[in-house]
């Protein structure tokens, strides 16, 4: 009798799997393996990435330099008084763009446009996401929690139970979208911010982790015209904003979700992707202190001793709120 296959590494292309077993590079993929590197040595040095704010090569400056004269005589941003997280958000735009400075311009002008359609800036300070814990209870849970090795918030979407039709009756799509853009300009605002002071190097994206534990076709076919929605509008007015994402307890049907899901996103960001199934803590392991990780995902978090066993969905602890 052959082994059950328990990691997803070549089911779904060399450069995104890690084997969930041994922690080493699944394929041929560099950006695959310069990541996992990353994760690894950030215990002892942190190198910043290339592309990233105090890492960038002559030809990357100059494209921030262009852009940044571009938008400012487009009236889009201010040279002169600019918010802090100005710089990391134009590298973002060009990162999504390979440094394009005319496709990243025009990138951001779109997102600028869209965000002031929903009114990003009046729900950044007024929307509440009251719904939450009744869609919690359906079984999508969405929350921060602590940070991993590099410093990076860790974002978790956990789907795990996930009824999609009781979700739908207790809020919206665009309620979704609208706490979905609030919780991500947060998190370029004050989150990220945050996380640069308290480890002494610049953060400026997630460490994401999308637990699909559970999740069948039926409920995937379900979702996936609202879930091609929603990352379409996340990839294209919050660019990069995931260093890496992992994906656990994926079953082995996962194959066939993620042939749709690899075709709605951009190569960059598939590239970011790992797959893993319920063995996944030697993956996480390598990007996070496991005191850092929930104790009811397998870690050695409880947040305090007396809280209930999924505290850590709802404490919301990590650098931006001490």
């Amino acid at each position: 009798m052959s082994t059950p296959r328990r990691s997803f590494a070549n089911i779904f292309g060399d450069a995104l799997g890690v084997p969930s077993g041994d922690g080493r590079s699944g394929g041929s993929g560099r950006s695959s393996r310069r990541n996992s590197d990353q994760g690894k040595s950030s215990l002892q040095t942190y190198v910043t990435p290339p592309g990233h704010q105090g890492n960038l090569s002559v030809d990357q400056q100059k494209a921030l330099d262009a852009i940044s004269k571009q938008l400012e005589e487009a009236g889009a941003i201010s040279l002169r008084n600019p918010p802090h997280y100005q710089e990391a958000q134009l590298l973002r735009f060009l990162r999504a763009r390979n440094f394009d400075v005319e496709a990243s311009r025009e990138m951001y002008l779109r997102a600028e446009e869209w965000k002031k359609k929903i009114n990003l800036d009046h729900l950044y300070s007024e929307f509440r996401f009251t719904e939450r814990d009744d869609v919690a209870k359906f079984g999508w849970r969405m929350y921060f929690h602590k940070t991993d090795t590099a410093g990076r918030p860790i974002f978790i979407q956990d789907l795990s139970g996930l009824d999609a039709e009781k979700v739908f009756s207790v809020t919206t799509p665009d309620r979704i979208i609208q706490n979905f853009a609030v919780t991500l300009e947060h998190a370029v605002r004050r989150r990220y911010y945050a996380c640069t002071k308290a480890q002494g190097h610049n953060v400026d994206d997630n460490f994401m982790v999308l637990n699909v534990q559970g999740l069948g076709l039926g409920q995937f076919w379900t979702m996936k015209n609202k879930l091609q929605e929603l990352l379409s509008i996340l990839d294209n007015n919050f660019p990069e904003l995931s260093g890496r994402v992992h994906i656990i307890n994926a079953p082995f049907i996962f194959s066939t979700a993620w042939a749709c899901i690899k075709g709605w996103l951009p190569a960059h960001t598939a590239e970011k992707i790992n797959i893993c199934g319920a063995d996944y803590l030697p993956i996480i392991s390598q990007y996070v202190n496991l005191e850092n990780w929930p104790a009811h995902l397998g870690g050695r978090c409880k947040c305090s001793h007396d809280s209930p066993q999924h505290a850590c969905e709802t404490k919301d602890f990590g650098p931006w709120n001490q």
